[in-house]
């Protein structure tokens, strides 16, 4: 690449692996030792899942699956000592833990994102899947004595993430589907039939675990469910719910979690008297990181992949230990934070780490915020810098002048109410931040959110457009408004409308109200606002078109540069001052006035392949685990 300025080249340092949406699973035991093994498995869309296989005192081989095995939600231990995972429908693998061997299986089936819950039938070995394919939902039955698929679901079902699963006592399994609300599914492996059973409305908490005792499955609230008979019975219910996962039946105990912010408290429920008592807190742990040995000593993996050993009857912690499972991770946010530090944020950890530009030195800094997910929404104003973080909205600060010591610094200021999520879109103008958050899976609309960072004043307004989420928005100066670009969608395509409608919004930031909508042509998924140019006009995506949208007189204008018209300029990045934009034309790096529709320079030339990020006048090229800074690239031209 050809640039004459100044330029840093650094690597994205390695931080936690997250273990995160995957069950920790006995495993057999360890044919040396005779000690009870269990496992788990990682979530990298960078560098691929890390799986960990331990024994009951943290003893852990870890190992690399690599590109393109990102993660394995979904994982069985079968009787003949082998593992199957399921990170994606379209490929099952199995892995022996004793000889590592390890094979992948192509099913045909889509390939959308496995969650766990994966039932395996032991009689016909046979195991189950779920995936949400928007607008509808997929399943399939794969067998593992065969290697071949038996059989493919579309649109059979209403819910969309597979999330639990149990044996019902007579060779069939109740398979617990989420979104919307929670639906109790029959799955007959012989058959391969599949029969909704209970259907519950996302007002409902549905909760358990996979844990039956006398053939019934306690669900949270509701009490003792019979998946024979298909009816809920009476019985002893915790003075506490928790998620409940193993049954002492010797001493009539159930062992369970609560899950408290980003902790996890184990408790045992006497189910003769209904008494919940609490018996040790895990940091950074949630309850489906937790399994127990034969004699109920609890053994967990955390988020952040340490090992737990825990004497539930002493209420103890007998040991821990920091497994192995730094690696680089999928980053999402890039940002200089001041002259010689850059900071980033990685995907699903809910962490940041920061890089000293001169030395090249990188360190993971830790945790943000005290939900599960990441950061995905960072600013730098007056030298602070602020992170919006899914799955709850948070928004944290972060002094970096003093030591990182989280909760203290960075600390959360803003957490906005329910059912605010994953920020999506973001601006701001001298003194306030703003954001809006989508709502919960199988939701539709959004909530947007105003930080003033000089008085520490928030305010927030739900479902601000109904029905749309507003996943672009810009400030803009000349007028004192906010503009906005949405689509109907829930999160991830959790929700579709029958009427598929977006929109290009204008919002008032002092009362944080819509002023005026004007609807995309029919066929655009997403009304996106790329940018501002000036003078009420606004760069927009719509119906796979990149046109102009004058929102002053409300009418949609084609941008005329024959440069683009051949399809030569393939990126289009705002800079921080309407009109101006980072342009990739070809493989030169250019900065062009849209406004005028010229060219102003050529930055830089034969840039390769890469994500482009404009940072105040620093242009940020990611790729993979490598960033270059065009240091002060844009100075004297914004």
């Amino acid at each position: 690449m050809k640039y004459s300025g100044k330029m840093y080249q650094v690597n994205v340092p390695k931080s936690r692996d997250p273990f995160v949406n995957t069950h920790v699973i006995p495993a057999g035991v360890d044919p040396k030792t005779g000690l009870e093994r269990f496992w788990t498995s990682s979530y990298n869309a960078n560098a691929g899942s890390t799986g960990v296989l331990t024994d009951e005192w943290g003893n852990a081989q870890i190992i690399k699956f690599g590109k393109p095995y990102y993660g394995f939600y979904s994982s069985v231990y079968t009787e003949d000592n082998i593992l199957w995972l399921c990170g994606v429908m379209d490929k099952v693998c199995s892995f022996n833990p004793d000889t590592g061997e390890f094979h992948r299986y192509d099913t045909g089936a889509n390939g959308s994102l496995v969650f766990a819950g994966m039932p395996y039938d032991p009689a016909t070995k046979r195991v189950f899947t779920a995936v949400s394919t928007p607008p509808v939902s997929e399943g399939m039955v794969f067998d593992t004595a065969t290697k071949e698929t038996v059989r493919i679901y579309k649109g059979q079902w209403s819910h969309k993430y597979l999330s639990n699963s149990f044996p019902n006592g007579d060779g069939t399994y109740t398979v617990v589907l989420h979104t919307p609300g929670v639906g109790f599914y029959r799955w007959d492996p012989k058959t391969c039939d599949v029969t909704l059973m209970q259907s519950f409305s996302p007002d409902d908490e549905i909760s358990g675990g996979s844990l039956m005792i006398d053939n019934k499955f306690y669900v949270s609230e509701r009490g003792w469910y019979d998946p024979i008979q298909n009816i809920f019975a009476e019985g002893v219910k915790p003075e506490e719910e928790a998620t409940w996962l193993a049954y002492d039946e010797a001493n009539k105990i159930v062992y369970g979690g609560i899950s408290q912010s980003s902790d996890c408290t184990l408790v045992k429920w006497d189910i003769s008297t209904g008494k919940v008592t609490k018996l040790y807190t895990i940091k950074n742990c949630y309850p489906d990181m937790v399994a127990f040995t034969k004699n109920f000593t609890a053994i967990a993996i955390n988020l952040y992949g340490y090992f737990y050993r825990i004497n539930l009857s002493e209420r103890c912690m007998e040991a821990c230990s920091r497994l192995e499972t730094d690696e680089y991770g999928h980053t999402d946010c890039i940002m200089r934070v001041d002259e010689k530090t850059l900071m980033g944020t990685p995907f699903i950890t809910q962490r940041f780490w920061t890089v000293d530009l001169e030395t090249g030195k990188g360190f993971d800094c830790g945790r943000v915020a005290a939900a599960g997910g990441q950061v995905n929404l960072t600013w730098n104003m007056d030298g602070m810098v602020y992170m919006a973080c899914y799955t709850s909205g948070e928004l944290a600060k972060y002094d970096p002048k003093l030591p990182v010591f989280y909760p203290e610094n960075p600390y959360v200021v803003v957490h906005p109410p329910k059912p605010a999520m994953r920020p999506v879109a973001k601006a701001n103008d001298s003194e306030n931040l703003y954001y809006t958050c989508d709502n919960e899976y199988g939701m539709p609309g959004c909530m947007i959110i105003k930080y003033n960072t000089k008085n520490n004043r928030s305010e927030f307004v739900k479902d601000v457009l109904p029905g749309q989420q507003i996943r672009s928005m810009f400030y803009d100066p000349e007028q004192n408004v906010l503009v906005g670009g949405s689509t109907a969608e829930g999160d991830c395509g959790s929700y579709m409308p029958e009427v598929f409608e977006t929109f290009f919004s204008i919002i008032d930031p002092v009362t944080l109200s819509v002023v005026k909508t004007t609807k995309a042509p029919d066929g655009t998924y997403y009304a996106r606002v790329i940018g501002l140019l000036g003078n009420q006009k606004a760069l927009v995506r719509h119906e796979g078109q990149t046109n102009v949208w004058n929102y002053g007189n409300d009418t949609f204008e084609i941008l005329e540069l024959p440069e683009f018209s051949s399809d030569k300029m393939t990126r289009f990045v705002p800079t921080n001052k309407p009109g101006l934009y980072v342009i990739l034309n070809n493989t030169d790096l250019e900065l062009w006035n849209l406004s005028e529709k010229k060219k102003v320079i050529t930055l830089a030339q034969d840039v390769p392949p890469c994500r482009i990020i404009v940072d105040q006048d620093h242009i940020h090229l990611h790729n993979g685990n490598q960033i270059t800074i065009l240091d002060h690239a844009l100075k004297g031209l914004l």
